[in-house]
């Protein structure tokens, strides 16, 4: 008896696809027919629009990339111009560093030397 139960829905499921799949394909078939009758233009004339919209649509996109990329280079060479001037800057910084520590060093140097012959 358990097997009967679970074979009724496999019907019931099987008895319900046959007029969906029916009434989708009928549906497709009639739209289809309405589609070609009351279209506002020729299929040639349909596919001439589209391929000029697509054609204006790329020649926009194209242009909105040139832009971005020009913008792009345009400010790379900004950062480029900045990085240069701060690593001389900077290249500065470190020669008068050196130059102080030097100087200093040779100060304390002359210190000692005279303390220690002070001290003779």
């Amino acid at each position: 008896m358990s097997q009967s139960k679970s074979r009724v829905p496999c019907r019931r499921r099987a008895g319900r696809l046959f007029p969906f799949l029916f009434g989708f394909l009928f549906g497709a078939a009639v739209g289809s027919v309405a589609g070609l009758l009351l279209a506002p233009r020729s299929g040639a004339e349909s596919r001439h629009i589209l391929s000029e919209n697509l054609n204006t649509q790329r020649e926009g996109a194209r242009k909105v990339v040139d832009e971005s990329r020009h913008q792009a280079h345009k400010s790379g060479g900004d950062v480029v111009s900045v990085l240069k001037t701060r690593l001389f800057q900077l290249r500065d910084a470190v020669l008068a560093g050196k130059d102080a520590a030097r100087n200093k060093h040779n100060e304390l140097k002359r210190k000692q030397a005279s303390a220690e012959g002070g001290k003779r």
